[in-house]
C-alpha cells in the first residue's frame, strides 16, 4: 500500500492502536514532510530506511514500544527540524552523527534506556532550541560543546547518572535558555555562577544532586562575571 503513495507529504496516524513493526517501505515515500506515528503500539526498531526521507521535517515516534538502537542513518535527513522518540524503550547510545543535523530545532529522546555519554557533536547544532534527554541512563559530564548551542530554550537532562562539577560548565552563552532541569543526577561542587548570565531563565531545577557550599547572591555573581577572564578560565567548548 505504501508504494501507491508517491506524492504523500503529510502522514498522520498518531493516537491509535496500531501495532507491529514499522515498515521499511516508508523510506520509499520520499516526498514526506511530516511523519506522525506517535501514540501507537509499534515495536522493534526504527528502520534504517527512514534516513532516506530527505525532505522530512518532522519525525514523531514517541509513546510507542520501540526497543532497538537509534539508527545513525537518521542523520541523513538534512531538512529535519524535529525528531521526537521519547517514551519508548530504545537502547544503546545517542548517535554522534545527529550532530550533523544543522537545521534541527528539537531533539527529544527522553524516557528511554539510552546509555553512555552525551555526544559532544550535539554542540554543533546551532539552531537547536529544545534538548530533552531526561529519564535515561546517560553518564559522564555535560559536554562543554553544548554551551555553543546559543539558541537553546529548554534543556532537560534530569534523572540520568550525569556527574561532574557544574561550576566548571560555562552556561553564559545560553542567553535564550528558559528551562534548565538537571535534577536527579550526581552533579557536585559549587553552584554554577555563570547561570546568572541566563537572564531569560524561568525554571531552574538542580535538586537531588550533590551540590555544596554557599549559594552566592545574584549581585555578587554578576560582579564576578563582569570581570575579565583569563584564557584558561574560558570554557567556550
Amino acid at each position: 500500500m505504501v508504494r501507491s503513495w508517491p506524492n504523500m507529504k503529510y502522514l498522520y496516524l498518531y493516537n491509535n492502536a496500531l501495532m507491529g513493526k514499522l515498515t521499511r517501505a516508508l523510506g520509499n515515500v520520499t516526498q514526506l514532510i511530516d511523519l506522525y506515528l506517535m501514540g501507537n503500539k509499534f515495536e522493534g526498531g526504527i528502520p534504517e530506511e527512514f534516513g532516506d526521507l530527505q525532505k522530512l521535517e518532522e519525525l514523531s515516534l514517541y509513546d510507542n514500544e520501540l526497543t532497538e538502537k537509534i539508527p545513525a542513518s537518521l542523520a541523513k535527513m538534512q531538512d529535519v527540524l524535529y525528531i521526537s522518540l521519547g517514551n519508548n524503550t530504545l537502547i544503546g547510545t545517542i548517535p554522534q552523527q545527529l550532530g550533523n543535523l544543522t537545521k534541527i530545532r528539537g531533539l527529544s529522546l527522553h524516557t528511554n534506556n539510552l546509555t553512555r555519554e552525551i555526544p559532544p557533536d550535539l554542540g554543533k547544532l546551532q539552531k537547536l532550541e529544545d534538548l530533552l534527554l531526561f529519564n535515561n541512563n546517560l553518564i559522564g559530564s555535560i559536554p562543554a560543546t553544548l554551551t555553543n548551542c546559543s539558541a537553546l530554550r529548554f534543556m532537560r537532562l534530569s534523572y540520568n547518572s550525569l556527574r561532574g562539577h557544574l561550576a566548571h560548565t560555562n552556561f553564559a552563552g545560553l542567553e535564550n535558555l528558559r528551562i534548565l532541569a538537571l535534577n536527579g543526577n550526581q552533579f557536585s561542587g559549587l553552584f554554577p555562577v555563570t547561570l546568572s548570565k541566563c537572564t531569560n531563565l524561568g525554571w531552574l531545577d538542580l535538586s537531588r544532586n550533590h551540590l555544596s557550599g554557599v549559594l552566592p547572591k545574584l549581585d555578587v555573581l554578576n560582579a564576578q562575571l563582569d570581570q575579565p577572564q583569563s584564557q584558561g578560565e574560558t570554557c567556550g567548548g
